[in-house]
């Protein structure tokens, strides 16, 4: 575990505040077996404890502590948001970090909905969405075993190891599944001593799947881009029940280049989105589908006529609460984006139904 790590849990539980503190310990250890502190659990009580104690125990602490600082990598946003998913009574001007280790102790369902919408969204591949009609889940842990085992084999197949670990949320609006595991070894030249020796690590993997009910859209990150037909088919048939859901001719048409195309986008703002501005794109001439033109920053109308469409950069001006946010994503009709992953999500993806870009 990083230092740096070490380093920062001590604040970090003084910020979350001395009664959360002294709460995460005794889950750890009896009362008794903590040495005595007279003013709270303060970082150098902390650091203390942390000294003195199994170095396996200390990696179990900090590697929790680097999921619930996660969380808060936006502040109050993702314990907020979960808060509200699960009907969670967290202040309103409470710290993020007294919410995210609220949310880790007493709350670990609202936890995991937190912690894989932070995998989700900070993670730097784009995501692939495909419609799967169907609307009523009711997701169990039996069924999520089942799900598990099918893409443990998946993984084992490709020789990425049998580590595979699956967890899920159900905040009633969305399902949120994720998966950790394992990819191929590697092998780095390491020094032992004077000599150099091979070292074998397998990396670990974190994807993540958003079943969005009300529109039966499911949002996959993966860190394969392969994995994710794998996971659509699993998840129709083991989650919801249907194997013929994935194999539904319009199952990946989600986005469509017509509009921006034919001229009927009209780059004009519409409620909350207050200002919208083309940043690049990326054409295959007619005829020439392996070579692809780039056009870059805002263009001309005609530009967009060249050929068709396979990728849009766009910039959108968010008007939310009495102040203009900036969000910058792309689109790669049919299936394929990176704004789920953005602030006022929801926001741009209304807007782009209402403008016809986007069909789900």
């Amino acid at each position: 575990m990083a230092r740096h790590r070490e380093q920062e849990f001590p604040n970090f539980l003084q910020a979350a505040g001395a009664d959360l503190a002294e709460q995460y310990f005794l889950r750890l250890f009896r009362r008794e077996e903590l040495p005595p502190y007279l003013v709270g659990m303060n970082p150098d009580y902390v650091e203390f404890v942390l000294g003195r104690i199994d170095e396996s125990l200390k990696a179990t602490i900090l590697d929790e502590f680097r999921r619930i600082s996660d969380i808060c990598k936006w502040g109050k946003e993702l314990p907020e948001i979960a808060g509200r998913r699960f009907g969670v009574p967290l202040p309103a001007t409470g710290k993020p970090e007294a919410m995210a280790i609220r949310l880790f102790l007493d709350y670990p369902r609202a936890f995991g909905f937190a912690w894989a919408l932070y995998a989700y969204r900070a993670s730097y591949a784009r995501i692939s969405q495909h419609w799967l009609q169907h609307r009523e889940v009711r997701v169990d842990a039996t069924a999520m075993d089942t799900f598990a085992s099918e893409m443990q084999a998946f993984f084992a197949k490709q020789d990425r190891g049998l580590q595979c670990q699956v967890g899920f949320s159900d905040s009633g609006a969305e399902l949120v599944v994720w998966v950790l595991h394992g990819s191929q070894e590697r092998t780095i030249p390491c020094w032992q001593g004077q000599k150099v020796a091979p070292n074998c690590f397998r990396p670990a993997c974190e994807d993540v799947l958003v079943y969005d009910k009300s529109r039966g859209l499911l949002s996959v990150k993966v860190s394969k881009r392969g994995d994710a037909e794998q996971y659509v088919r699993s998840f129709a048939r083991l989650v919801l029940g249907d194997a013929s859901l994935a194999d539904h001719p319009q199952r990946d048409l989600i986005y469509t280049p017509e509009p921006f195309q034919n001229g009927q986008f009209d780059w004009a703002g519409s409620g909350a989105v207050v200002a919208v501005e083309r940043r690049g794109a990326k054409l295959n001439p007619d005829g020439a589908a392996d070579t692809v033109l780039e056009i870059a920053g805002k263009g001309t109308a005609d530009d967009l006529k060249q050929g068709h469409l396979v990728e849009i950069k766009i910039k959108f001006t968010i008007e939310s609460n009495g102040k203009q946010e900036s969000v910058t994503g792309t689109l790669v009709p049919p299936c394929i984006t990176d704004l789920t992953k953005k602030r006022h999500a929801d926001v741009i993806a209304d807007y782009l139904r209402k403008k016809g870009a986007m069909l789900r």
